[in-house]
């Protein structure tokens, strides 16, 4: 509770520096004088113009604009679950305030863009972990090539990393084919290269390990180690509400010193952004391999070796906004996950997302979960809800909200 306190003074006195107006505005937003909606469908997801300014790494900003402000923030999460186990410390506790990450976000030079995440407390547990640290550079193949190298996201769907559901696409969060989870979403240390067009984007990225801080053992080949080729290409438009392309992933796992398993995916997505009164759409489809899941297939004979093995998962979501685009309503009617080895799993989930009316730095969020995402007991629907906070370190910037 006294590190707790210390976060929030910390919170409370970037509010003090820089409430002098009236609107909460992400450093982006802040430099062009707009609102987090011109970017973000309902934080965190994006919309189109949003998925551009993305997958650029921040190039096609103005980068004299966004060095004059300031490019720190601090924010809080509040977060509380039905069942519990969010605290590995009390897995009985259905609620934990210990969410607390500073941030940096900008532009150095006309070329050069950076991200820095680092978590002090996650789910109540301190100690700290970095999430994101990346460095871009832009001035490729005439402004449409873009390099970024560090710890960052893959070159997969914005989607799929970020997502305005409490629980993300089941497919997709983690690759799981046979016995194997593979982080498909997780940022890991390597590189990854965009190159935009005004019409088409195209994204490649290779991926090691996940370590919080860079060592030789997220490069090394040891039982555990994941490494990852991905890709993607896509109708992508920064005006247009509509999306759609394809993408994939080639991996190798080392299960032992004797055995490497090698695993890939090739799936397809679209997505139509909530445009002049009319529900947003999402949808997917992917089919993933391995090579030696672990296990043998139901059926087999006992102590059978491990053969390739076949999954595949898709979902299908709508969602529309309300209230000026204040507040926001989802129903993923349709998700399922099967491994290759097992029963199909299948999902659903409805979402509440709302700013705070009056406090724009806040965001509520709520889901009820049902079917195969439910861990509540007799079916029962597992209930999660969070409020998030963001504001800005350092004077003479406005309070933002950024994710």
């Amino acid at each position: 509770m006294k590190k707790l306190a210390i976060a929030a003074a910390l919170a409370i006195s970037a509010l003090g520096l820089t409430a002098l107006r009236a609107d909460a505005m992400p450093p982006f937003a802040q430099a062009y004088g707009v609102d987090c909606n011109v970017c973000h469908t309902m934080v965190p997801a994006l919309n189109s113009y949003g998925r551009y300014i993305q997958r650029t790494g921040f190039a096609a900003l103005d980068s004299h604009m966004l060095e004059s402000k300031s490019p720190f923030w601090i924010s809080e999460r509040i977060r509380g679950k039905s069942t519990g186990s969010l605290d590995k410390l009390r897995p009985n506790f259905k609620t934990t305030d210990g969410n607390v990450s500073v941030d940096a976000v900008g532009a150095f030079g006309r070329s050069w863009t950076y991200r820095i995440e680092q978590s002090l407390y996650s789910n109540n547990i301190g100690g700290g972990s970095t999430s994101r640290v990346w460095v871009g550079y832009s001035n490729l193949f005439k402004g449409h090539g873009h390099l970024s190298v560090g710890k960052l996201d893959p070159a997969v769907p914005s989607s799929f990393a970020d997502w305005q559901d409490t629980t993300g696409f089941g497919g997709s969060n983690s690759l799981t084919v046979g016995k194997h989870k593979y982080g498909f979403t997780s940022a890991r240390w390597g590189t990854r290269f965009d190159y935009d067009t005004e019409n088409v984007s195209y994204g490649v990225s290779w991926g090691a390990g996940t370590d919080s801080l860079l060592n030789g053992g997220d490069f090394n080949v040891k039982p555990g180690s994941d490494k990852m080729f991905d890709w993607n290409v896509a109708y992508a438009n920064a005006g247009k509400p509509f999306e759609a392309g394809i993408y994939g992933s080639i991996g190798t796992y080392v299960v032992s010193t004797q055995f490497t398993d090698q695993y890939n995916l090739l799936g397809f997505f679209a997505q139509r952004d909530p445009y002049k009164g009319y529900p947003g759409l999402y949808g997917y489809y992917q089919i993933s391999n391995d090579s030696n899941p672990g296990v043998a297939p139901n059926g087999s004979p006992k102590n059978a070796p491990p053969i390739p093995v076949m999954s595949h998962s898709y979902a299908v979501e709508i969602y529309q906004l309300f209230l000026n685009n204040n507040v926001m309503l989802g129903f993923r009617p349709l998700e399922i996950t099967q491994s290759g080895l097992g029963p199909i799993q299948r999902f659903g989930n409805v979402d509440f997302g709302a700013r705070i009316p009056h406090l724009p730095f806040l965001f509520f969020n709520a889901e009820a979960s049902f079917g195969g995402s439910s861990s509540a007991t007799f079916g029962r629907p597992t209930w999660q809800w969070g409020l998030r906070w963001a504001g800005p370190l350092g004077a003479g910037s406005s309070l933002t909200q950024i994710h």
